[in-house]
């Protein structure tokens, strides 16, 4: 079968539904998935799931699949008290909830100098927690010496005072650059979901919004501000 997912916003979503879209490729499909080109970057790291344009016309789909949260499933999801992709996939596809995710693809590595990183920036937070009190709590975590700070822009990268700033020009190369990260220290944004998929260990602020139904630390060593 040929099979399309449809999950437009954001990155972090698109991440976590890569594991129904393994769930189905193991079964033996061909899958493609459905977002912004903005995000097709990440289809570079994955082996069994091929990106699909949202302007693109379908061809020989044999199933749809669906589960988008916003705008038209948002009240439901809030009100259902369900974990992410247990409110997106779970009732479809029970198999592929609780799942890793697998970056099978990753991009080769040059040596660097040693680092700690912190992505304190995000988006799609419910209860917003200020960049600055993430990077403080990583100085008193990590210490002063060789911090990094993973910016969403090249001006606040260039701006950023406290410690050294970097904007990644591309998803894979923000992947390498959590990867190879001695200590890694995020919030409930996409580059803490890239975390769970490459690194055995990495440290996590869950920000307490819903009771938890966003959070995605299953693998993370919580830290509390």
């Amino acid at each position: 079968m040929r099979i399309l997912i449809q999950y437009h916003e954001r990155l972090g979503d698109i991440l976590r539904m890569l594991p129904l879209a393994k769930h189905f490729h193991d079964k033996g499909n061909e899958v493609l998935l459905e977002c912004k080109d903005e995000y097709k970057d990440i289809f570079n790291c994955v082996s069994y799931v091929k990106h699909k344009p949202i302007d693109a016309m379908y061809e020989n789909i044999d199933f749809v699949f669906n589960r988008q949260i916003w705008p038209w499933l948002y009240d439901e999801y809030r009100g259902s008290g369900m974990k992410w992709e247990k409110f997106v996939y779970g009732g479809f596809c029970e198999e592929a909830v609780g799942q890793k995710i697998v970056l099978d693809r990753l991009p080769e590595s040059k040596p660097v100098e040693e680092y700690n990183l912190i992505a304190p920036f995000g988006i799609s937070q419910v209860n917003r927690i200020e960049p600055a009190m993430v990077i403080k709590k990583a100085l008193q975590m990590y210490g002063v010496e060789k911090m990094l700070v993973l910016c969403p822009t090249r001006e606040l990268a260039e701006g950023l005072m406290v410690c050294k700033g970097h904007h990644c020009e591309s998803i894979t190369e923000m992947v390498s650059l959590i990867k190879n990260a001695k200590n890694f220290l995020g919030i409930n944004s996409s580059p803490a979901v890239i975390a769970s998929a490459v690194r055995s260990q990495y440290d996590w602020i869950a920000d307490g919004s819903f009771g938890g139904q966003d959070d995605y630390g299953t693998w993370a060593t919580r830290v509390y501000l």
